[in-house]
């Protein structure tokens, strides 16, 4: 009997890492760091693929050669299905209330998503894509509900911290 050779090794699918919500116009404290302002806009980043992504050498912008400077990614290990945001206190971008552009750039400085959006209407007004974990990679939805790091969807509520009594004043 003649041995049969293995089939050939096929080469790994090419990373899918793609902005998947972002929120230009902040009326929450999603940063957690005490104070609502432009260091809690945030983008979130989703790996809709099927193989462990580095996000060392990615870099998030926003319009081309204008603008905040790129944000270089850290090195992070993104799973599949795994999301991760990054917050404006972290990255420096500014992201304008009267339009602009964010993109993600892949470690070769090609583009690797974007999405321009116009005049932003209301505080928190998160631009997301539907359905979530990649879809068709042109469903944006500009009226979504702010998930940072969560499922995205078009409804929900934010929990307020409760308000702390002060003891010296009477109730």
């Amino acid at each position: 009997p003649t041995p049969t050779r293995p089939p050939p090794r096929l080469p790994p699918p090419p990373p899918l890492i793609a902005i998947n919500e972002f929120v230009p116009r902040p009326g929450h404290d999603w940063n957690g760091d005490g104070v609502i302002n432009v260091g809690d806009e945030y983008i979130e980043l989703i790996n809709h693929g099927v193989v462990d992504v580095n996000l060392s050498g990615y870099a998030l912008d926003d319009e081309v050669n204008i603008g905040s400077t790129p944000y270089r990614l850290p090195s992070e290990i993104l799973k599949p299905g795994e999301r991760i945001v990054f917050y404006g206190k972290q990255t420096g971008l500014l992201l304008s209330d009267g339009g602009d552009g964010v993109r993600l750039l892949k470690p070769n400085g090609q583009l690797g998503d974007a999405y321009n959006y116009t005049v932003v209407k209301y505080p928190d007004q998160a631009y997301c894509r539907l359905p979530d974990n990649g879809g068709d990679l042109d469903d944006w939805n500009q009226n979504c509900f702010p998930t940072p790091g969560l499922k995205n969807t078009l409804s929900g509520s934010i929990s307020r911290p409760p308000i702390e009594e002060d003891e010296d004043l009477p109730l």
